[in-house]
């Protein structure tokens, strides 16, 4: 699960998908900066450059192809993202399956890291006041019952993320860490991809929302450093309001995007 989490870190997705409804195959990608559906992401970061290109059929992500050989691969039921397969130099490394409601709302991904012979469970429930609770649980391929996430999602209205409290226990001490979220008025990068904005990693960070991040608070009841501090994101962006570049950590991680 971690191993998928940090590649949505540093590119902000990277998949390979084999869809159950289809068995054509991928078209190459075409580049331009001036479109919607995203087809390759150059990040850098110091001196790692990581190019990722990303295949489709129709709107539906087929497969991404990166230059460091790791790739992701995604399966489809109708219209959601129901199963990915982490690969290293064609090594398979972790599976997750995701299930989700009648609202089409992600309830469960249960990851297995064959890295380390571990499993992990995280589950996700709704409540009417907008809020989602997040419990993650570790344990073998079959049972995960050692509670290790602990975490409550507060939305906007449009379903974006505006703040994340997640509970920790500190030399015995029970903590709050909060992370607070602003966001442009543009399209998020991945608002063409049919299903991308179903799946979320909310146990880890935010994902799935229809604007992109701009600056995240993060604030602790803990009275220690780092807390409270601050990482903005800088977004330029196409006539289609899809971003271009962005810049992160004082520049020390940067992007680029390329559409069709």
């Amino acid at each position: 699960m971690r191993k998928i989490t940090l590649l949505f870190v540093s590119l902000l997705f990277v998949f390979i998908s084999c869809s159950k409804d289809s068995p054509e195959t991928a078209a190459e990608p075409t580049f331009t900066n001036n479109g919607t559906l995203l087809k390759r992401s150059i990040s850098t970061n110091g001196s790692n450059v990581t190019t990722s290109d990303f295949f489709y059929i129709g709107n539906k992500l087929q497969k991404m192809v990166s230059s460091n050989g790791t790739r992701i691969e995604y399966s489809y039921t109708g219209n959601l993202i129901t199963q990915t397969l982490y690969f290293e130099s064609d090594v398979l490394k972790e599976k997750s399956e995701i299930q989700y409601n009648s609202e089409e709302k992600m309830i469960q991904r249960k990851s297995s890291d064959y890295s380390n012979n571990k499993g992990y469970r995280c589950e996700f429930t709704y409540s009417n006041d907008g809020t989602v609770t997040v419990l993650g649980f570790s344990g073998d391929f079959t049972t995960q019952n050692t509670q290790i996430v602990n975490r409550k999602v507060f939305l906007f209205a449009n379903g974006d993320v505006e703040k994340i409290e997640a509970y920790v226990v500190v030399n015995g001490s029970n903590q709050t860490r909060t992370n607070y979220y602003t966001y442009d008025d543009k399209n998020a990068i991945s608002n063409s991809i049919l299903g991308y904005n179903k799946i979320k990693f909310w146990d880890t960070g935010t994902y799935g929302n229809s604007h992109n991040n701009i600056s995240i608070l993060y604030t602790s009841t803990e009275n220690i450093s780092p807390y409270p501090y601050t990482n903005d994101v800088v977004f330029t962006y196409n006539s289609y309001n899809y971003p271009i570049t962005s810049s992160a950590y004082g520049n020390s991680l940067t992007s680029q995007y390329f559409y069709q």
